[in-house]
């Protein structure tokens, strides 16, 4: 139930049935998911560690408790979780795609989020330190958080089938596309609030604008 790989995984770690834990890399050789690695896992895993980036393909069938991915999910890569996610650490940025079955209980990027989150049922709690340009979609969201986020498209975040959209225009461009131009310096931190334990029906934003300039 334990599978150690000292370095890149650039072929195929399958598991027919449940998987305790499975570490590419360690403290001594760093390792990464490469675009051709592949981990598919039949049953249930209980914790993915990776040590550098995810550019390839993780599936689970069932669930997954703890992923922890130390650099980032490059444009390539994907985890797909068939159940349950109780906890994804993402320390870079998330350029690929996560998909989850049911619920996602607690997901952080520790970099920018330009990819797709896509959780079937319940998204509990998205902590994301950079910018959030990619989409995130849940049947039901309790709390999305971003400190560095930017313009023009702040957020695209998706609940129960209705899409809402933050966008921050600039004077000549009061509907702006996701391609144009935004001062860097400016940056969002927002918090999206759907919390329905908190007596909140329709869902809340607040946001802080920082522009230095």
């Amino acid at each position: 139930d334990y599978l150690e790989i000292d370095g890149n995984l650039a072929g195929l770690v399958h598991a027919t049935t449940n998987l305790g834990t499975l570490l590419v890399g360690t403290a001594t050789f760093a390792g990464s998911i490469t675009s051709s690695g592949q981990v598919t896992v039949g049953g249930d895993l209980t914790t993915l560690t990776v040590t550098g980036d995810v550019a390839g393909l993780v599936n689970v069938t069932g669930s997954l408790t703890t992923a922890t991915i130390n650099g980032s999910l490059t444009s390539t890569g994907s985890v797909t979780v068939g159940v349950d996610l109780t906890t994804l650490a993402i320390g870079g940025d998330l350029e690929g795609n996560v998909q989850v079955g049911r619920n996602l209980v607690t997901m952080t990027v520790g970099g920018d989020m330009a990819g797709a989150i896509d959780v079937v049922g319940k998204l509990t709690t998205l902590i994301v330190q950079g910018s959030t340009s990619g989409t995130i979609s849940a049947g039901d969201i309790d709390t999305v958080a971003a400190y560095l986020a930017q313009g023009p498209i702040v957020a695209q975040i998706t609940e129960g089938g209705v899409t809402r959209r933050i966008e921050a225009a600039l004077p000549g461009n009061p509907y702006p596309n996701p391609g144009d131009a935004f001062p860097v310096t400016v940056t969002f931190q927002y918090f999206y609030d759907s919390r329905a334990a908190a007596g909140i029906t329709v869902p809340e934003l607040a946001i802080r604008v920082n522009n230095p300039a």
